[in-house]
Formats: C-alpha cells, structure tokens, sequence
C-alpha cells in the first residue's frame, strides 16, 4: 500500500511541477517582431511596417532604402525565425537568425560553415520558388533547412504570394529501420527464441550504432520529449521516424512496462554494450549506487522544469548523443563523453544507468504506468 501511494504522489507531483512550468514558460513575453527587426538595423535607419512579414528601411529622408522580410521555419527543437534583407529589387543582402530553439552547438555549426552568407546575391523570388537549391549544413541538416523555409515563407507572406505546403509524407528506410529494431527488441525478450536472442541483440545493436546513430543522428533526447510535450511534433513530411520513436518508445513502456527503447534501440547505449564487450565490463551493484539513480531523476526534472520556464528545449540538452555521433557539443558534454566511454570499458552501461535525462524520462512513465495499474486494482 506504501510503494502504491508513494508511485501516485510522484506521478501527481511531477505531472503538477511540469505543467505549471510549462504554464509560466508561456506567460513569460519574450521579444515582438518589432523588436526583433529593430535589432538588425544600423544606426539612423527608421523602418515600417508593410504587413506582418514585410518592413521598409527608410532613410532619414524617408525614402525606401531596403526591405526587410521575416518569417519561420521548422526546426529541431522548434521554430526558426529569420530574416532577410533584401534590397528594392528583392536581391538577398542578408540573413539574419532571430530566435531559435535549437541546440546551440549546432547553431555554431551553421555560422562556422557561413550557411547564411550562401543567400546573399540571389533573388528571393528565385529561392521562393525553389528554383534556387541551398545545400544543408552536414550534421545540422534540419537547421538549415529551417532557415531556408524561413526566408522562402517570409518573402512569400511579404509579397502575398501563395507558398506551397503540400503535406505529403515521405517514408522510406529509416521508418523501417526504427519499425525493424522495435520488431528485434520484441524478438530478443521472447524466453523461446533466447538462443537466438543473443545474435538478433547483437545485430539490433550493430543497426542501431551505424545508422540509427551515424547516418541519422537523430536518437530520443530529452529536448525531443520536451517539443512533443509542448506540442511541436516532428514533420512528418520529412521527418516521420523522428515522430515514430518517441511514440513506440513509450507505448511499449506504458504497453508491457519494459524499457525496449534503452535496453535495444538507443545508438549510444548500444556503443556502451559493444565497448563493454571490449573491456569485458562488469554488472554495476545498484545498492552501491542507489542515491546516484535519484539524482539523475533529479536532474533530469531540473532540466525539463527550466527548459519549459525559458521556453527552450535547448537548455534541456546536455546528453553526449551529438558530441559522439556528431563530434558537436560543449566542452563539457566532450568531458562527459570521455568518462563514458572510459567507464564502459569496466562497467556495463554507466552512462545510462546513472547519467542519462531519457532513462529518467522512461522511469517516470513507468511509475505512472504502475500507477495506473494499482488504481485499477484497487
């Protein structure tokens, strides 16, 4: 009866706790379109607005000078907004970043590579109607393309030109990919197939690192379940098996209450095995380290609280996914990443067992699951 009131007030308090960050994240008023636009003109230059994409640089006489076009694109985190300055006859002479969500290190991608700069001297009207191809940053991909759909969609409103959204899915290899590796992790669990099991581990493993982790990139993050959370799900126009992860994720969780994403899918955790088979890692005695487990819930609840507040998943974002598939992220996170790798070497998993924001995410829904269940039983 104790462990039944004790998984309904986490679930309760947790649940609570998020939403009024979420609540207040909204509330606080972060910077107009005014403000924005205003941030990117040089001294004594005056500006107007033309509708709710379009402003004019005026001159102190008052005569048109340039213009300004604004817009949003999606992007990994959220949507990016942009702005493009062109001149009277509608050549790109800027891009400018307004406000993002992104994770930072690859934002820095996108400016050590000079991504913006590869816009300057086209026509907008050319870019808008994708007569012009911008090739994406290696590694920022879904950035880059954010800022292009920013400029394309904030020329198109500017002018009243009809920009086209078709909605057509495009699903390929890496939705069967994820489909097939959520298929092994069933496979690998089932008692008769467990002599097969060990190969078919392997195999969902070696999957899981080479294409999972270095051709997409794109593993569960915690920034990840934050967006879905606040309502900003994944294209599915491009980016569908973004979407399928974290919703196969935990369903089986809330389905079965096994961790089938972390144990079997997850790039990073399945390095952690193969490096553990290197070192020929030992099995870490969890009542050693019991304390240890609380304060990586603990942070992880931190993180998503002060990311809903500031209104950014970004912030949440400190897992060592993108530094060693990707060699992107802080100095820190690099830290980090070597004592992993290190201790995986001698102990099995030690990154996901003690330091890992989505093993805490998949933690919660299982006590709500257990919670849900002892409700009913009752």
């Amino acid at each position: 009866m104790k462990k039944r009131i004790i998984d309904l007030v986490t679930v309760l308090a947790v649940a609570s706790v998020i939403i009024a960050a979420a609540v207040v994240g909204k509330k606080i008023a972060k910077k107009n379109d005014l403000e924005l636009i205003g941030s990117i003109l040089k001294p004594g230059e005056e500006y107007e607005a033309v509708n709710n994409n379009k402003w004019l640089i005026l001159h102190e006489s008052g005569k048109v000078k340039d213009c300004i076009y604004s817009g949003e694109g999606r992007g990994y985190n959220g949507n990016v907004q942009v702005a493009a300055v062109t001149d009277t006859a509608g050549i790109i002479m800027s891009v400018h970043l307004l406000a993002n969500k992104e994770t930072p290190s690859f934002v820095s991608k996108i400016f050590r590579r000079n991504f913006t700069d590869r816009f300057k001297g086209l026509p907008a009207s050319d870019l808008a109607g994708s007569e012009v191809i911008i090739d994406a940053v290696a590694g920022a991909t879904i950035t880059s393309n954010a800022i292009k759909e920013a400029i394309i969609v904030g020329y198109s409103a500017g002018e009243g030109l009809k920009h086209n959204h078709s909605f057509k899915i495009n699903a390929g290899w890496p939705e069967l990919l994820v489909l097939l590796l959520f298929i092994l992790s069933v496979l690998i669990s089932i008692k008769r197939l467990r002599a097969a099991g060990k190969y078919l581990q392997w195999i969902s493993w070696g999957l899981s690192v080479i294409f999972l982790g270095f051709v997409l990139g794109q593993p569960l993050t915690l920034p990840r379940f934050i967006t879905v959370f606040t309502g900003y799900l994944p294209d599915p126009r491009s980016e569908l098996y973004v979407l399928i992860l974290p919703v196969l994720a935990i369903g089986f969780i809330l389905i079965s209450g096994k961790n089938n994403y972390c144990m079997s899918v997850c790039p990073f955790g399945a390095m952690q095995e193969i490096l553990g088979a290197v070192g020929n890692a030992s099995e870490i005695r969890l009542k050693r380290f019991s304390l240890v487990k609380y304060i990586q819930w603990g942070i992880t609840l931190l993180a998503v609280i002060i990311a809903l507040i500031m209104n950014n998943p970004s912030i949440a974002e400190y897992s060592v996914f993108g530094a060693f598939f990707q060699l992107t992220g802080a100095t820190v996170i690099f830290i980090l990443l070597m004592l992993s790798i290190i201790m995986s070497l001698f102990f099995r998993r030690p990154w996901c067992r003690y330091l890992c924001p989505v093993e805490g995410v998949m933690t919660y829904f299982r006590t709500l699951r257990r919670a849900v269940i002892n409700i009913f039983r009752q």
